[in-house]
């Protein structure tokens, strides 16, 4: 919360923004920085949760958690210039993370203690705050074999389920009950994703209690009852539903030659990943959809040589991996293509346009990872100064503009420079370059 002297910069400075909202992210942050998240994402950059990285300023998108909670949101805004809008973007990470800690529900447990400083005390003076939850009602605990007994049927269910790949996008949150524990690692996961855990790996971790598990299976009924039943012989159902596979984990024979030990564990991944999710997701005519199945009929060589090159099959990967968007999907390439002559243009600016409702977000994301390094975009760049939500194949371009704003003698025309050359970057902080420089 912010206290007095902060309070009249504010006011003074920053009367655009509302104190009610910075003391919400204050709280959000400390809440954070008590929670598992902090530990799990200290050195993990903010832009990568960020449902729309222009609103940041660079000087926080490029941060990461660790660096930014350990600040106050009155810093923040002041320092960096966040606007209102950044300031909700904030708000709406950590509220995915720890918005269920500040529920009036919650109390503190006796074993959490949380450090802040209070609004009017001094600096130094250590402020104790509670937060604890109140279930609604007991979670009862099954026995280990019974959860996962429980839990490997429900996942086998979803998996065949022929409703899934209009369902898979769906997060457990939607069927959790929020009356009780909440768990915000399995509560954003999709439907998609839980049902392809190892059940032995999922009940090892930490944050899995007994209690949790037994609320996980209770939100995986939930979400296969609303399906509805499984189609049978005497319901008349189509044979087409009947015939929906069991997910095949083993690879394809013609990926199998990939498994002679030249490729490590993590690079087989993810041929994995690709081989699943193209036997959840039915073809569809949207850009990412229909690069999934191109790259699925490729050899398991080709794959994993386009997305990992080695150092020096590097320019040839590129020149196979354009030619693959190419002839697969040429309006989207061509959109990209001109899209990344830009100085600078934002991975939302680029992929908002396609639709990809139809894939897991994880692979959604491998996918625009591959079609940006599949162009050579990078991050614009000038000395020491790197725009992490931007991207671009003319990094000569940024600081070639950069020296030519920075030849104008008036700092009036030099703003509206930046405004018309460079409408995708912050600002504060190009002004800062140009005047450093």
């Amino acid at each position: 919360m912010p206290n007095d002297l902060e309070k009249q910069k504010l006011k003074r400075d920053r009367s655009d923004l509302s104190l009610d909202r910075l003391e919400r992210l204050d709280a959000l942050l400390l809440a954070f920085r008590n929670s598992m998240h902090y530990e799990m994402l200290s050195t993990v950059h903010l832009v990568q949760f960020v449902e729309n990285p222009t609103l940041l300023v660079d000087a926080i998108s490029q941060t990461t958690f660790e660096e930014l909670a350990e600040r106050t949101a009155s810093e923040l805004v002041l320092e960096t210039e966040l606007s209102p809008e950044g300031v909700e973007q904030l708000i709406a990470v950590f509220e995915r993370f720890v918005g269920f800690m500040l529920e009036e529900s919650y109390e503190k447990p006796e074993s959490l203690v949380v450090n802040t400083r209070q609004a009017h005390a001094p600096e130094d003076q250590i402020v104790v705050q509670t937060l604890q939850r109140r279930p609604s009602r007991e979670v009862p605990v099954l026995s280990s074999i019974e959860v996962a007994k429980r839990l490997q049927a429900l996942f086998d269910q979803l998996r065949i389920h022929p409703l899934l790949p209009q369902n898979g996008n769906r997060h457990l949150s939607d069927y959790w009950e929020k009356e009780t524990l909440r768990a915000p690692f399995l509560e954003e996961l999709s439907l998609r994703e839980i049902c392809h855990f190892q059940v032995d790996t999922l009940l090892k971790k930490r944050s899995v209690t007994p209690q949790k598990a037994v609320l996980l299976i209770e939100a995986l009924e939930r979400a296969v009852n609303s399906f509805g039943a499984l189609p049978t012989e005497s319901s008349g159902a189509s044979s087409s539903l009947l015939a929906v596979p069991i997910v095949d984990r083993n690879l394809p024979e013609k990926w199998q030659e990939c498994l002679d030990g030249s490729w490590n564990c993590g690079e087989l991944a993810l041929l994995y990943t690709l081989h699943i999710e193209r036997q959840l997701t039915p073809l569809r005519n949207d850009p990412l959809n229909r690069l999934l199945y191109a790259l699925c009929n490729m050899k398991g060589e080709e794959i994993l040589g386009t997305f990992l090159p080695r150092k020096d099959e590097v320019g040839p990967s590129l020149e196979v991996s354009q030619e693959l968007l190419r002839s697969t999907i040429p309006e989207a390439f061509e959109f990209w293509k001109g899209q990344l002559r830009q100085v600078g243009v934002s991975a939302e600016q680029l992929f908002a346009p396609f639709d990809s409702s139809s894939l897991s977000q994880c692979v959604a994301k491998i996918l625009r990872e591959f079609i940006l390094r599949s162009f050579g975009a990078v991050h614009p760049r000038f000395e020491s100064e790197e725009f992490l939500s931007l991207w671009t194949c003319s990094p000569d371009a940024f600081s070639r503009v950069i020296d030519m704003i920075g030849r104008e003698s008036d700092p009036s025309k030099q703003e509206s420079d930046v405004d018309s050359l460079l409408p995708h970057f912050d600002r504060t902080r190009i002004l800062q370059i140009i005047r450093r420089s």
